[in-house]
């Protein structure tokens, strides 16, 4: 009964914590650079919000209180008060108010697109911590795998050893690698729960295990269309939009300003409204203007650059997992085929020993043999899932 009530919890707990593959990903929105991502998007909002007020009237209440005293003036102890609306209005300013707009609205673009980058390189970690887990895990059944065979082994040379077929040093030799395989897999457990901390504090999920049932599909994908290029390209263009806010300085600026009187007291003219249009015209600057331009197109430029840098980096990455994709398939077929061979190797060799044809050297030389062979495979068929979640996130799947 209690070894049933062991099974079950056994069984309970390994469902509880199997999470899938996917499920992983999509607690991308956990991690706090992605909220901060969020957050650079309302930021720029706000920004934007406040660069379109700069094209928009202001109204203001205004009052004033006046006395004049004095013996040189014929308004001895007058007294004037004002309360009026003021609206201003800015017409022009060589059109940089909304130079300064297009730009605003292509930076809260970017940080849009930013937000989608971060959302790949978050999903990208836990993937890589995900393939870990798996590594890890299968590892750890390997290693399991031979603490059994070699616990046999040891076994088996013990009674050989007490009728004299086999030496002292042999059997101290088995009882070695039973310990050494017994201290590899508790540093094993250490790095595997390790990796899982860190997957759970990247996914905010209890996880124990990692299941991988996912399909890749070779779906198209236009590499102008990801979110980092398009990102690029947008800072690069926003860069005219600079330039342009820059030579609005040269130009001259008109303002009209309005003011309506809701009380005069005093010897001011009664009069309900009046309406002024003002005119300011650059004359000297020191050179400012020209300064910022200028700055402004290296900018442009280093941002064009930036662009043609980060899509040649995108293409190269892409051909370089497609590559791999490729190639890593090639070698797991062939790992198969020599993990299948070395073990059965392992197999003769160990009935050869039962009948004193071969010494325990061979034996153990076989065995590290399948040994090196089974971890070769693990690495690869992980490295391949992990190529192939590289692919699927960056394609946007």
């Amino acid at each position: 009964m209690q070894n049933f009530i062991l099974l079950a919890l056994t069984l309970y707990s390994s469902v509880l914590y199997s999470v899938e593959i996917n499920k992983l990903l999509n607690m991308y929105h956990v991690s706090e650079d992605y909220q901060n991502a969020l957050n650079e998007i309302e930021l720029f909002k706000a920004s934007e919000d406040k660069v379109t007020g700069n094209v928009l009237p202001t109204i203001e209440l205004n009052s004033n209180f006046t006395k004049q005293d004095s013996t040189n003036n014929s308004f001895v102890g007058t007294e004037q008060r004002q309360t009026f609306i003021t609206l201003r209005q800015p017409l022009f300013r060589g059109f940089q108010e909304f130079a300064s707009i297009d730009y605003a609205q292509k930076l809260s673009q970017t940080k849009k697109l930013a937000k989608e980058v971060v959302k790949q390189e978050v999903k990208l970690n836990i993937a890589d911590l995900s393939v870990q887990v798996y590594r890890f895990m299968q590892e750890k059944e390997l290693l399991n795998e031979l603490l059994k065979i070699n616990n046999d082994n040891f076994e088996l040379i013990k009674k050989r050893e007490k009728i004299g077929k086999s030496k002292k040093s042999e059997l101290l030799r088995a009882k070695a690698n039973v310990l050494r395989l017994k201290a590899q897999i508790t540093q094993l457990n250490e790095q595997l729960e390790t990796t899982l901390l860190e997957l759970k504090r990247a996914t905010g999920l209890e996880v124990d295990k990692v299941d991988y049932n996912i399909k890749f599909t070779g779906t198209q994908f236009d590499i102008d269309e990801h979110p980092s290029i398009k990102a690029a390209k947008l800072l690069y263009e926003a860069g005219s939009d600079l330039i342009d806010s820059s030579k609005g300085n040269h130009y001259p600026q008109v303002d009209l300003s309005a003011n309506y009187y809701l009380e005069q007291e005093g010897v001011f003219n009664q009069r309900e409204w009046d309406m002024a249009l003002n005119l300011t015209f650059p004359i000297y600057e020191g050179g400012r203007s020209a300064s910022e331009i200028k700055e402004q197109e290296l900018i442009k430029k280093r941002n064009y650059i930036t662009y043609l840098k980060t899509k040649r980096d995108l293409s190269t990455l892409l051909k370089k997992l497609e590559t791999q994709s490729r190639l890593v398939k090639q070698q797991i077929k062939a790992y198969e085929s020599s993990v299948k061979a070395s073990y059965k190797s392992y197999q003769e060799i160990r009935k050869d020993f039962k009948l004193k044809l071969t010494t325990n050297l061979e034996l153990n030389n076989a065995l590290e043999l399948y040994l090196q062979e089974k971890r070769n495979l693990i690495e690869l068929e992980s490295k391949e899932k992990f190529v192939s979640l590289q692919q699927t996130i960056i394609k946007g799947n």
